[in-house]
């Protein structure tokens, strides 16, 4: 049986990592024409790989946290998942099942897309996809970021079944020129 107060702790350090990683590829790849040139002109190929893997990473990421209870081959294969901790929570108290039920929806909504990615390009390689005879549906910055905050609200909520109380709401920290827009600055001042 899952330990509910450390299954939450381990979702709360994933979200605050994906939404650190998150805030980095904003600040490098959504902050501007201007920035995207710089990038392109300082390094493009390494650029253009830190941006896909990036991607890829919150769609991994998203998929993990979005995961059913368990898969694979019932309970002996749990999940450490969002779904894990809402079943562990409602054991704690009942009925936040059905008072969280509108937020998991809109979540579901949010990565229906992004699952379909991580199952036939990320996770496997579709070969419907991979012969490019099907298309994926796109992937909306709104999809990501939306999912991105019904994780973080959901867990918020969840948190207080255990008495924790998210503070700062998931907005990453970052150590004083450890970020993307130190990045930028240092390319725009040493860039010929």
């Amino acid at each position: 049986m899952t330990a509910p107060k450390e299954l939450f702790e381990h979702l709360h350090r994933q979200v605050y990592l994906l939404a650190s990683r998150w805030a980095v590829y904003c600040q490098l790849f959504d902050s501007g024409p201007d920035s995207i040139q710089l990038l392109n002109t300082s390094g493009r190929g390494v650029f253009a790989l830190l941006q896909q893997l990036i991607l890829d990473d919150a769609i991994l990421s998203l998929c993990r946290l979005t995961d059913p209870p368990a898969s694979g081959g019932g309970k002996d294969k749990q999940n450490a998942s969002i779904r894990q901790l809402v079943d562990l929570a409602e054991g704690y108290q009942p009925g936040i099942k059905d008072e969280i039920t509108p937020a998991v929806a809109a979540l579901d909504m949010h990565v229906a897309n992004i699952r379909v990615h991580r199952s036939k390009s990320l996770a496997h390689s579709d070969i419907q996809h991979a012969f490019e005879i099907e298309q994926l549906p796109g992937i909306s910055y709104d999809e990501l970021e939306g999912a991105m905050k019904e994780c973080k609200s959901l867990l918020t909520r969840l948190g207080e079944v255990w008495g924790y109380q998210v503070v700062n709401g998931y907005n990453p920290v970052f150590a004083f020129g450890a970020d993307g827009n130190a990045l930028l600055a240092y390319l725009r001042k040493n860039t010929f």
